[in-house]
């Protein structure tokens, strides 16, 4: 068995790098088989690369959206393409993973208690959003309030 994500057309495939190359001739023959002629399996893994979407995918039109998504299915599960995943991680400042406001870290750092006077020029990865401290929620929620629900929704 194989786990595969849902497949979408706002994912974005690439050609495998571990793909068997020799057995191409078996694949093309059975794409021959199972899709019209304008799918041509070398002309789409050749528009897999560079990476991009379906809708900046040259070769598919609307109509033949359903038609590109079964084909992305035979070729992830015959391991011809891969799903690309992009991580997005957050910096914030020291400070605030310390539990300060910047105010506060400032009328501190100078008393000696040891905090470290370069704390408010070091970055330190958010913690994720269900272990994140008050004060990390607290920053994250004043960089996304102008934004999209969308945008917010993400970064929850």
């Amino acid at each position: 068995a194989k786990i595969i994500d849902v497949i979408s057309v706002r994912n974005i495939y690439v050609v495998s790098p571990t793909a068997d190359m020799n057995s191409l001739p078996t694949y093309i023959e059975y794409f021959k088989q199972h899709f019209p002629a304008d799918f041509d399996l070398v002309n789409i893994l050749a528009s897999l690369s560079p990476p991009k979407p379906y809708f900046k995918n040259p070769l598919v039109s609307r109509e033949l959206r359903t038609m590109y998504l079964e084909a992305i299915t035979y070729l992830l599960k015959n391991d011809l393409v891969v799903q690309l995943h992009a991580y997005i991680l957050l910096m914030i400042p020291q400070y605030i993973k310390m539990g300060f406001t910047q105010e506060e870290y400032n009328a501190s750092s100078g008393e000696g208690n040891g905090v470290s006077p370069n704390a408010m020029d070091e970055t330190t990865l958010i913690s994720p959003h269900d272990k994140a401290s008050d004060s990390e929620r607290e920053w994250l929620n004043k960089f996304v309030a102008n934004q999209p629900r969308e945008t917010v929704a993400m970064f929850e």
